[in-house]
């Protein structure tokens, strides 16, 4: 029951961090406003997946995730109460807190329920948000097309009701103490001091800071470098999650067969691959098959590393899958500004500054092969 919990914990907090981005047009105030409130979306995040990680292995996991979600639902009833922009920022504020919260300890979470198999599960957990991720904005769309007099406010409330029906249904499972909080957990300072950590959280930041920039950019690609009209653009986008779900439900089932070395060495080659194959073609049928490719073969990344985490630092997994998560946090709202300065006249230009996200998955290839001596792979086959 409390796995079911967390992967649909995943999913609403995937289809949440959509809702935002979807509907802050429709809130009101000035360009620079809106800035703000998607910047804003992650300005707390990086903190509180950390501050939660080491709470979490004092108070309990499932508190922080209850605490979490409740965060999310609450500010979705900000917006939905306060009309001022600035009231409405505090409330995004409030989510990118509580978000942190949820996507590190939902992991940790799982990780520790299920010792032995974190690389499966943890994939399948993230194929639920890139379900969620995928299909948030068409879900919003649908939901308009359905209800076509809906108000944004009456939006809001249910989506922040629905966010606080999941944070309560953690309170009522009847296996409260499947994973006991440790009397001793790891040090945090000397956490932060481990070298393999450091490298893993360097790791996620890199795998991130390409995952987001290039879903960040691809509707805008698709529009500008291969002429798709901006009604059907979106679906690059579309494409790339559905990449990303696929293949990380195939490691979730198959996730015996390849040691997660030679699934990280294959992944991020193939990755490179594929993004070489899109961002120098001009061929639209090879393009939208190349952004798939591209998701399909970064997909596990993520969740693997996470999962390492969670496996190799098991006296604190809260507090170490916290500070991997939180590292990836802090890419997003870098690459998209330094991809916008790139791509600006002069300089490289969209497709160039896209194709350059090899490097980062070059650098992501070295990082695992200069790793691996020292990382605890528990999943390698026949163990």
């Amino acid at each position: 029951m409390i796995t079911f919990l967390c992967l649909l914990a995943i999913f609403i907090f995937a289809l949440d961090a959509q809702v935002f981005p979807s509907t802050l047009t429709a809130l009101g105030g000035s360009s620079l406003q809106q800035g703000l409130l998607l910047s804003s979306l992650f300005f707390f995040f990086p903190l509180s997946s950390i501050g939660a990680g080491y709470l979490a292995d004092r108070i309990g996991k499932r508190i922080l995730i209850i605490i979490g979600l409740g965060l999310m639902a609450l500010s979705f009833g900000l917006c939905a109460f306060f009309s001022s922009i600035w009231l409405r920022t505090i409330s995004v504020l409030l989510f990118g807190l509580g978000s942190g919260s949820v996507e590190s300890q939902v992991s940790a979470f799982l990780s520790d329920l299920h010792q032995g198999r974190e690389r499966a599960v943890l994939n399948t957990s993230q194929t639920f948000f890139s379900l969620g991720a995928a299909g948030g904005p068409f879900l919003i769309a649908l939901i308009y097309r359905l209800i076509p007099g809906l108000g944004l406010k009456t939006l809001l409330w249910g989506v922040a009701a629905v966010t606080a029906l999941i944070a309560a249904a953690f309170l009522f499972d009847p296996n409260r103490r499947s994973v006991p909080v440790l009397n001793n957990p790891v040090d945090f300072k000397k956490l932060l001091k481990n070298k393999t950590l450091r490298w893993l959280s360097l790791s996620i930041f890199i795998y991130v800071a390409a995952e987001s920039g290039t879903s960040g950019w691809l509707v805008k690609y698709a529009e500008l470098n291969i002429g798709l009209p901006r009604t059907v653009a979106p679906v690059c986008l579309t494409l790339f999650w559905g990449g990303l779900g696929v293949s990380r439900a195939l490691v979730g089932f198959l996730s015996g067969r390849l040691s997660d070395r030679t699934l990280l060495t294959v992944s991020l080659s193939c990755t490179l691959a594929a993004q070489v194959l899109t961002f120098l073609s001009t061929h639209v049928i090879v393009v939208m098959i190349g952004i798939f490719l591209i998701g399909f073969c970064m997909g596990c990344v993520w969740p693997t590393l996470v999962a390492l985490a969670g496996a190799m630092f098991r006296g604190s997994s809260g507090t170490a899958v916290g500070i991997v998560v939180a590292a990836g946090g802090l890419a997003v709202p870098l690459i998209h500004p330094l991809i916008g300065i790139a791509s600006g006249p002069g300089l490289l230009g969209l497709k160039a500054s896209l194709l350059a996200l090899g490097i980062f998955t070059v650098l992501n290839f070295m990082i695992v092969q200069f790793i691996a001596p020292k990382l605890i792979f528990p999943h390698s086959p026949g163990r």
